[in-house]
């Protein structure tokens, strides 16, 4: 079972995948995409937010330089 999925299964719109798709690749990604496009469930581009799991590495960097001048 994927880690913090009864977070999720609360949440409207949001579908578990199994264990082997939590990293998935390109081909993974269309397979968890197929289920909702074949019901015409689209997302608009406008309404997508990216969700960072941590920093950009430019910012870490600048954070330890600045830290350590």
């Amino acid at each position: 079972m994927l880690r913090h999925a009864d977070v999720f299964a609360s949440l409207r719109g949001i579908e578990m995948a199994e264990q082997g798709l939590a990293n998935p690749s390109a081909r993974a990604l269309v397979q968890l995409a197929h289920a909702r496009a074949m019901r015409e469930e689209f997302v608009q581009p406008w309404e997508l937010e990216p969700i960072y799991l941590r920093q950009p590495d430019a910012q870490i960097n600048w954070s330890t330089r600045a830290g350590g001048a």
